[in-house]
């Protein structure tokens, strides 16, 4: 039997860490997973984001980085929760306190944060140790993130615009909403939301994740976020305008590929907000006109193949091509 009761100290540490790493959550989601921002980022009075894509180049941060600026704003604020155990020192205990290390852990649905936090409690001449602590918080952070580096790609896949459309289908297949807000004439700010979060007396439903990009000549012809109707209605007036321009696919060669080897080709084409389509068995075009496979020993052969070109109205061309995949 312990020589005293130590109940109440060892709670009001673990709702200290809960509290803190709550709080760090939430300032993580709100600077793009930092807590000390790094360069590029964008810095005022009203904003401070790291640059995920800045000058064609991705400086978005690895689930590593996140976890440790986690474990450094859990370690620069939980002391001043514990208040250095005033209230226990009243009532008569001694508490010494060594070194704290952290351990924190994205996981699939939670982040998990482990504390190595060695204290030693006396009242009267007896002493008893603590030194192990953890939290384990619901968080969406491990999907956002997933996000972030498919929305990352689809950005420098094409640095001059903004694919609207592959980036809310991303959302909405991880049961996530976005807001896309412009900054100045080439910065964009995005705005990840997550309504199905578990609230408590600090975690408040959406869950924010925010970051920015840096893109080249943002206007009407790629997508600029506002939230401003007049220029909603002016970007669409203009976009109708120049849909009677006809679409333009750039002719695509014949290829001869070997089995198991990558094959990849971008399909160029002119017109206003375009999407692609693919009529073939051996690949999936991607949104913005990107093939990207390998082919298998099955698919040794001829292929006649053909892509479909669409723009925001429903008009529609096509064009054809040859694969002949050999051993």
């Amino acid at each position: 039997m312990a020589p005293f009761d130590i109940t109440q100290i060892k709670l009001y540490v673990e709702n200290c860490l809960d509290r803190t790493a709550k709080n760090a959550l939430i300032h993580i989601g709100k600077h793009g997973g930092y807590y000390e921002l790094k360069k590029p980022y964008l810095n005022d009075e009203n904003f401070n984001l790291p640059y995920y894509v800045y000058e064609n180049l991705d400086f978005s941060p690895s689930i590593s980085d996140i976890e440790k600026e986690i474990s450094k704003y859990v370690d620069n604020n939980l002391k001043s929760c514990l208040k250095d155990f005033e209230e226990f020192k009243k009532q008569g205990f001694e508490i010494k306190q060594g070194e704290i290390k952290y351990d924190t852990a994205i996981e699939r649905s939670s982040v998990l944060i482990k504390v190595d936090f060695p204290i030693a409690i006396k009242k009267e001449d007896k002493t008893i140790k603590l030194n192990e602590f953890k939290i384990k918080i619901d968080s969406p952070l491990s999907k956002i993130f997933n996000l972030t580096k498919e929305m990352v790609v689809i950005q420098l896949e094409d640095i001059d615009s903004v694919c609207l459309s592959c980036l809310y289908q991303l959302t909405n297949r991880n049961n996530l909403y976005l807001d896309i807000f412009d900054y100045d004439d080439s910065s964009l700010i995005f705005s990840i939301k997550d309504y199905n979060i578990k609230e408590d007396n600090l975690i408040k439903s959406p869950y924010t994740y925010n970051f920015a990009i840096k893109a080249l000549n943002i206007s009407c012809d790629n997508f600029v976020g506002t939230d401003d109707m007049f220029f909603i209605e002016m970007c669409a007036d203009n976009l109708i305008k120049n849909l009677s321009k006809e679409i333009q696919i750039e002719d695509i060669p014949n290829f001869q590929v070997k089995f198991s080897e990558q094959f990849y080709y971008k399909v160029h084409a002119l017109g206003t907000n375009l999407s692609f389509d693919d009529y073939s068995e051996l690949f999936d075009i991607t949104n913005n006109g990107i093939i990207n496979f390998t082919p298998n020993f099955e698919q040794i052969g001829n292929h006649s193949l053909w892509i479909g070109v669409k723009d925001i109205l429903g008009n529609q061309k096509f064009t054809n091509f040859n694969i002949e995949v050999i051993e």
